[in-house]
């Protein structure tokens, strides 16, 4: 929702353009903004801390003052990654990620993972925790594929060395 206003706003600033290289710069500078602005809410994740269930992760996160990401934030962060990212209207290939956060306030939006770039080393390996949880089933939680760029929900109380913590600091 917040990436879409700023969005908006890119576009709002464009000007119509007399030559084909006028439109080249205008393309290539509205590209920037929009990087830009996708790293302003993206948000900045603390280290990785592998084998934790999504209960651990989210003792973990509190007890350094700080707190899981939820799920949209994990989608921006794939977002950042090259994926087609959030829209809060189906469209075609993008799928439901519905939700609440720790609070029981919904979160739900659609999301695409096509485009998504795995990143090198741990990021791309690991499968991430949210404190997104799922409305109907409150034992499963979301969390962020690395590998493909997926967010799913999954079984709060399951671990293995994949399953993983990144912390964010409260806004």
């Amino acid at each position: 929702m917040m990436l879409g206003l700023f969005a908006t706003r890119v576009q709002a600033e464009t000007k119509h353009c007399h030559t084909i290289e006028d439109c080249q710069q205008q393309i290539a500078e509205r590209k920037a903004a929009q990087a830009k602005l996708l790293k302003e809410v993206t948000p900045e994740l603390t280290g990785i801390l592998t084998g934790v269930s999504q209960y651990e992760a989210e003792r973990i996160c509190r007890n350094e003052g700080m707190r899981l990401p939820t799920a949209r934030e994990l989608a921006l962060v794939a977002q950042s990654l090259g994926a087609e990212g959030i829209s809060e209207t189906k469209k075609n290939g993008y799928y439901l990620v519905k939700g609440s956060d720790s609070i029981g306030n919904p979160d739900h939006f659609y999301f695409s993972n096509k485009g998504y770039k795995r990143p090198a080393g741990e990021l791309g390996n690991k499968w991430f925790w949210s404190s997104s949880v799922h409305p109907v089933y409150s034992n499963s939680a979301y969390r962020l594929n690395g590998n493909h760029g997926y967010i799913y929900d999954y079984n709060r109380s399951n671990y293995n060395y994949n399953y993983a913590v990144r912390c964010v600091r409260s806004r």
